[in-house]
């Protein structure tokens, strides 16, 4: 595939995000095998040429990136070879395979899509306008009946948006995560009008709802004074980080699933409140009583409780490394658990909406959420996996155009092991698919 990094490039090594980072650290300007998975033998014979492939492919031709246009646009109409999927091209150079998987994403995820393309928008300006751009990608997705779309004026929108912080911008390479973010934080800002995620919006705006986990970090209970919640500090967040080694730090990996449920859980829910912080309660005794700050002050961890839930749980996972073993990789997705109850992993403050709740669960304990898809990057490239009914909840891999049914979880795991592909963001709903 055609995913290298251009020359000009507009940020220092140091600024860019630690995934970007570990991405262009791996690439391999001597290896043309990826150049051409999206192109036809004519086209990507011309593209392994040594040395004119190479500078082809860091720099293609207008007249060979029109060549893959015209040859892309020819297949649009061939049907699919997984009934209702649909892949989203990647013309040589144009680097949009980390703006495809966070769309491939987006449409397969129904708590957010649903609302989203319901969404009664008054547009004033659509050359700037997020909104109607997706919508236009997504209804098309939905009713075209297209084996593969063009997602390219939905890439000149985002370059324009993002062009203040020269982030995101056409022709060039960028971080799938980062995307993410930054498109979810900005389409709360077109639909409700406020500026920061962490600002409340009333009503609640989908990707509030969608998305949006409100937390409040609560410090435990002190062995010092006995007073509990001393420190309290509430934000909102619509991803949630972690290093992939808690996943391959697991005491243990059971072959049950309802066992490997509850060792993951515990295991996030450990990491989550893993921030210590000194008792505010005692720091003051032990400053108005001159023993100052060399005292041994009792340190407490921060319980994180979830106030209000979101649809959709997204974990992005960062890697130590720019590059994983297939036993490594073995070992982390065995600790991958298909379904993960959010009372588990958070402490929980408040009863799940109607939205989440399943008929006949009663306890909000219990309630669960299922792994939907997730996004995987190998050296400088980013590919998708995600199931639905559309697909009888088989696991279907997207790859820019190309569009295969894997089938099992199993398959999945061994296909991402063998690839050397790394898993970075999972999603969890409450919706099974």
């Amino acid at each position: 595939c055609n995913h290298f990094f251009v020359a000009c490039f507009s940020l220092s090594f140091k600024m860019l995000p630690s995934g970007f980072r570990q991405m262009l650290r791996s690439w391999d300007p001597s290896s043309s095998a990826a150049v051409s998975d999206t192109l036809s033998p004519e086209v990507g014979g011309a593209l392994q040429n040594e040395p004119l492939g190479r500078a082809a492919a860091i720099s293609p031709s207008r007249s060979l990136r029109e060549q893959h246009q015209r040859e892309l646009a020819s297949t649009r109409r061939v049907p699919s070879p997984v009934r209702g999927a649909v892949g989203l091209e990647n013309p040589v150079g144009s680097q949009n395979c980390f703006l495809n998987v966070v769309l491939q994403a987006l449409c397969h995820l129904p708590a957010f899509l649903t609302p989203f393309l319901e969404v009664d928008h008054q547009c004033t300006d659509p050359e700037l306008c997020l909104i109607c751009a997706l919508k236009n990608l997504f209804f098309q997705y939905k009713y075209s009946g297209f084996a593969h779309l063009p997602p390219e004026e939905l890439r000149v929108v985002v370059s324009v948006i993002f062009a203040n912080i020269r982030r995101f911008q056409v022709d060039q390479m960028d971080d799938a995560a980062e995307l993410l973010d930054h498109l979810l934080s900005h389409l709360h800002k077109e639909l409700s009008g406020v500026p920061a995620v962490d600002t409340p919006c009333t009503p609640p705006c989908l990707v509030h709802e969608a998305f949006g986990a409100y937390l409040e970090s609560r410090s435990e209970a002190c062995p010092g004074c006995g007073l509990s919640g001393q420190h309290r500090q509430s934000f909102t967040t619509l991803l949630h980080y972690l290093p992939a080694a808690v996943l391959l730090g697991l005491p243990y990996r059971p072959v049950i699933p309802s066992e490997l449920e509850a060792v993951v859980e515990a295991a996030l829910r450990a990491h989550l409140e893993s921030d210590t912080v000194t008792c505010p309660h005692c720091e003051k005794v032990a400053a108005s009583s001159g023993r100052g700050a060399g005292a041994a002050l009792p340190q407490l961890r921060l319980e994180k409780h979830l106030s209000s839930w979101p649809a959709i749980l997204p974990f992005v996972l960062s890697w130590a490394s720019d590059s994983a073993s297939r036993e490594t990789l073995h070992e982390m997705l065995a600790g991958v658990s298909l379904i993960l109850r959010p009372a588990q992993v958070f402490r929980v403050s408040s009863p799940p909406p109607p939205a989440v709740v399943k008929a006949g669960v009663q306890d909000a304990e219990q309630e669960q959420f299922y792994l939907l898809g997730m996004i995987c990057f190998y050296g400088r490239h980013y590919i998708s996996y995600f199931r639905s009914h559309v697909y009888n909840l088989k696991w279907v891999l997207f790859d820019d155009s190309h569009v295969r049914e894997v089938g099992s979880w199993d398959t999945v795991r061994a296909t991402i092991a063998e690839g050397h592909q790394m898993p970075l963001v999972l999603f969890y709903a409450a919706s099974p698919g």
